[in-house]
């Protein structure tokens, strides 16, 4: 996702509005006054957009609103009919989620009703996906991502349960903004630290920060990793087999984003060895390319030494083959759902919950995951190295280019 503002109607850029600026309409993008969540370049494209973005900016405008008035309840608030009022933002960090129930006691005198941790945890959440269905464009949108994050972040702090189930959304979220070790050190921490924190340490945390790993390679070999102390020697089934979809889904973009990152480097390489290949006899590119240490110290700065960048390159791709291995083993739906989207997206949302395993569990995660890995490429043209050709040979590898993919089962009712 760019860090550029775009125009949620027509997809221009800001810069290129400002360029093309002829009257008072048009110039920076302007925010839309009631969300706050979509710029527009100018009255028309805001008018064109309206009837399509008009609930989720009623929505979100409305639940901000609800949610302000909430939290200042919180700085004094009753738990029970007979304690006494509390600030729940310093004694209730990450235990939000434990307060639901308001059976036992009422407000008297006419008092607006009480809205409980859960439930304004319910309603935070609420907001979230209504920004994300804002954020998650062609395009994208970064300003209103980073806000997603917030939310997300702040969510888990206040609930360490993880009672909504939004760590994994997090983390597609970090990758969206291309944070990649804020992913990875997240998810490492969770991994080495499943379900509630047994001490009390998470109290601590201040609105912003979040538990994670500190200094983490996103190039180790997490397989490896799990077999040592630091997981309690649990080993590498239990540690990865037992995760989340989500975070299986994470590890896998991470090593397809350092796929891309090496190839892009060859990429580099490659063209500038061309150029100095290229270069005319009389020039001064063409004396360098002569010089054997010259063009072994370009090499160098470009892509490392080269022994070193192969066997990076070819670790990465073995972290993927079993990444994929495990993903598909856990659901076999979410890998060809996210070659081919437009199958699994085309059904109605059921009521029956998420299932792990399920078709309903693939569609909820393609949610937030699927655009990102869609944008996942080394450059455009046929041969380009993408997600969706690295999934597409592990799913189909006799696969005849050109031809559409198998279709794939989307009646289980897991």
């Amino acid at each position: 996702m760019e860090k550029k503002r775009f125009c949620g109607a027509c997809g221009k850029a800001e810069e290129k509005v400002i360029k093309e600026s002829r009257n008072e309409d048009l110039g920076e993008l302007k925010n839309c006054t009631r969300c706050r969540s979509i710029r527009y370049c100018g009255r028309s494209c805001q008018r064109s957009e309206f009837k399509k973005h008009n609930d989720d900016c009623q929505f979100i405008k409305n639940t901000i609103d609800e949610l302000l008035k909430i939290e200042e309840t919180y700085n004094q608030f009753k738990l029970s009919s007979t304690g006494a009022p509390q600030d729940l933002w310093e004694t209730e960090v990450g235990d939000f989620w434990a307060h639901a129930n308001d059976q036992f006691w009422e407000k008297s005198g006419g008092a607006p009703p009480t809205t409980w941790p859960r439930e304004y945890l319910k309603k935070r959440m609420r907001l979230v996906n209504s920004l994300w269905k804002v954020a998650d464009t062609n395009l994208g949108n970064h300003e209103t991502a980073e806000v997603i994050m917030e939310h997300l972040l702040e969510i888990i702090r206040l609930d360490i349960s993880d009672g909504l189930g939004c760590k994994e959304m997090t983390v597609f979220t970090f990758l969206t903004l291309g944070r990649d070790e804020d992913a990875y050190g997240f998810m490492l921490w969770w991994l080495k630290n499943p379900g509630e924190p047994v001490d009390l340490e998470y109290k601590k945390l201040v609105k912003g920060q979040w538990q994670k790993e500190e200094n983490p390679d996103k190039f180790e070999d997490l397989f490896e990793r799990t077999d040592t102390e630091d997981f309690d020697e649990k080993g590498e089934e239990e540690v990865l087999g037992n995760t989340y979809i989500g975070f299986k889904l994470g590890l896998l973009a991470i090593k397809i984003r350092n796929v891309i990152e090496l190839e892009e480097l060859n990429i580099k390489k490659s063209k500038f060895d061309k150029r100095m290949a290229d270069a005319r006899p009389e020039s001064t590119a063409s004396k360098l390319r002569d010089s054997g240490i010259f063009m072994e110290c370009a090499h160098l700065f470009i892509r490392g030494e080269q022994q070193q960048h192969e066997r990076k390159l070819e670790d990465q791709y073995e972290h993927i083959e079993r990444y994929l291995e495990m993903i598909n083993e856990h659901n076999p739906t979410v890998l060809p759902a996210l070659v081919e989207p437009k199958q699994l997206q085309s059904l109605k949302e059921s009521s029956d919950g998420i299932t792990s395993g399920g078709v309903s569990e693939a569609r909820e995660v393609l949610r937030y995951s699927c655009r990102y890995f869609h944008r996942l490429s080394t450059q455009s043209g046929p041969k380009a190295i993408t997600a969706k050709k690295i999934i597409a040979k592990f799913l189909y590898p006799n696969h005849e280019e050109g031809r559409p993919y198998p279709k794939y089962d989307t009646n289980s009712k897991k």
